[in-house]
């Protein structure tokens, strides 16, 4: 399986798509994405877009696509982080459901 992840810089209106492999998938629980073979300029990128600093709230991981699926997951409904080599993404939506309900 293969992955289309676009990461939005909101400030300057860029995409930038990175196809990755699919290491791991469970719609409602996790994603991982195996990215050894991403250059370090487009780690940085992608480091910029998971961060929690509220100054790089501009930049995130849009979405992303499976294969030739034509509906697309959506970044901010999961979690993400890097360990080893592999971005790794919880799907949280259903806790900020959950919160919107309080």
């Amino acid at each position: 399986m293969k992955a289309y992840i676009d990461i939005e810089n909101a400030h300057t209106q860029d995409v930038v798509t990175y196809e990755c492999p699919v290491l791991e998938f469970d719609e409602k629980g996790k994603i991982k994405f195996d990215i050894s073979h991403l250059n370090d300029s487009e780690v940085k990128t992608l480091m910029l877009a998971i961060s929690e600093e509220p100054e790089l709230s501009y930049i995130d991981i849009e979405m992303f696509y499976i294969d030739a699926d034509e509906v697309p997951y959506f970044g901010p409904d999961y979690d993400f982080n890097i360990v080893n080599s592999i971005l790794i993404g919880k799907y949280n939506r259903e806790i900020y459901s959950r919160k919107g309900e309080k």
